[in-house]
């Protein structure tokens, strides 16, 4: 999806290995489009796990629309990456209270962002006009001043610490960014 590939070239050109794994044809050949690797296969097929080569990639973003999927596919590498390091999108039911219907926390994976944070609802932001951004911080731009020049909604996604390391916003684990940290962060369209 376009969100899902603006992320990835985004770190990408940041020089983070990423790999995109997806069964629809559509949005594999789009991502190859931009320039992104990209495999049209499920996550859960024995492919992946023995003929893909997933080094130096380390954690698992599941980030589909469908929360069953993300599940299973957390499941399916966790043993490869380690239970830290496999994330998924927040459930788009989580916050209406249908229980019988979802999927049971011990069955998930890291919860990405902030709860209630779904799919659709980063769909919706970037159809509604907002953008992925990159921005370093430092002793003049602090992030208090990212603040203030793209509003509180502005959501910080990732970071790339001054050691290169690439941190991920979970909900048990909010980022603190600090000069000479990276952001990636969804911004939306300002009034």
């Amino acid at each position: 999806d376009p969100w899902v590939r603006s992320i990835a070239k985004l770190l990408q050109d940041s020089e983070i290995q990423i790999l995109l794994i997806d069964t629809n044809y559509s949005h594999v050949a789009k991502a190859r489009m931009q320039g992104l690797p990209a495999h049209c296969a499920s996550i859960l097929s024995e492919f992946v796990e023995e003929e893909m080569d997933l080094a130096g990639i380390g954690r698992l973003l599941a980030v589909t629309p469908n929360d069953e999927v993300n599940a299973l596919a957390v499941r399916e590498i966790a043993h490869i990456f380690g239970r830290r390091n496999v994330y998924q999108i927040a459930p788009e039911n989580s916050a209406s209270g249908r229980r019988r219907r979802s999927v049971g926390d011990r069955l998930r994976g890291r919860v990405l962002f902030q709860q209630g944070l779904g799919f659709a609802q980063l769909n919706r932001m970037v159809e509604d006009g907002a953008a992925m951004k990159r921005v370093t911080l430092s002793e003049t731009y602090r992030f208090d001043d990212f603040r203030r020049m793209n509003g509180p909604a502005a959501l910080v996604l990732f970071l790339i610490d001054a050691k290169r390391k690439l941190h991920v916003a979970a909900t048990d684990a909010p980022l603190t960014p600090k000069s000479g940290d990276t952001l990636f962060a969804i911004v939306p369209m300002q009034p």
